[in-house]
């Protein structure tokens, strides 16, 4: 097999984000464990301030559309984690489409500054 002269593609931010996201999610199964402490929970709060929107709204809609009413389990270690994860992943998927973004500014002002 030749080798092809196009670079791979490597996903550089790929082990950051995942540890962002890993220790937003032990956090807050930390947080529900203690007894939901107001400290951790600015503390979260302010680790994926961005993301909390668009998670509230991922997580609220789909069992209000389709479910009806919410079953009431109870307390439980694992009640943020849905909440915090999914913020944890959209703050991932805003700072890389805001990377592509500035990098695609930068080859149109690459292009335009050569012409």
């Amino acid at each position: 097999m030749t080798q092809t002269d196009t670079p791979r593609r490597r996903i550089r931010y790929a082990v950051p984000a995942a540890w962002y996201v890993g220790l937003v999610s032990v956090t807050s199964v930390a947080f529900d464990a203690m007894g939901q402490p107001e400290i951790l929970a600015y503390i979260l709060l302010l680790a994926t301030f961005l993301g909390v929107a668009p998670a509230i709204f991922a997580l609220s809609y789909p069992p209000l559309a389709f479910l009806g009413e919410a079953m009431d389990t109870g307390p439980s270690l694992f009640d943020s984690l849905p909440l915090f994860a999914t913020a944890a992943v959209a703050n991932v998927l805003l700072i890389c489409g805001f990377a592509a973004f500035v990098r695609l500014m930068q080859r149109v002002a690459r292009r335009e500054s050569g012409q």
